[in-house]
């Protein structure tokens, strides 16, 4: 009995260790071309990008935790401010879109990814 239990004891130990050691800011690196997010103001869980003709036109980008009342801008390299528009918040899971659209960066070239969240 006493193996039994020391047995359960440490798959529990296990398992929890698999999930903590799981949780990370990290995010997957991109098909998208070679790039670097940079975002403020939140923290990124994910992005995906939308592509049409070797060209990044926009893209979503999951937020953790709720981002009510708070707005989102976004450019490539420094330059125009892409339009953004908050989404609802999913308490499932503790997550906001945030989808931008107006872009046209190359899908191909190396550039640099701004998010600010204020």
């Amino acid at each position: 009995m006493k193996r039994w239990v020391l047995g359960v004891g440490l798959m529990t130990a296990a398992a929890a260790a698999a999930v903590v050691g799981t949780a990370s800011n990290s995010v997957p690196d991109s098909t998208a071309g070679y790039t670097s997010v940079r975002t403020t103001g939140a923290t990124l869980r994910s992005i995906s990008y939308t592509v049409a003709a070797n060209s990044i036109t926009g893209f979503t980008a999951q937020l953790r935790g709720s981002q009510v009342l708070k707005t989102g801008t976004a450019s490539f390299n420094g330059g125009a401010a892409l339009t953004c528009v908050m989404g609802v918040y999913n308490a499932v899971n503790d997550q906001t879109p945030l989808v931008c659209t107006g872009g046209s960066q190359s899908a191909s070239r190396s550039w640099r990814l701004q998010i600010t969240i204020s």
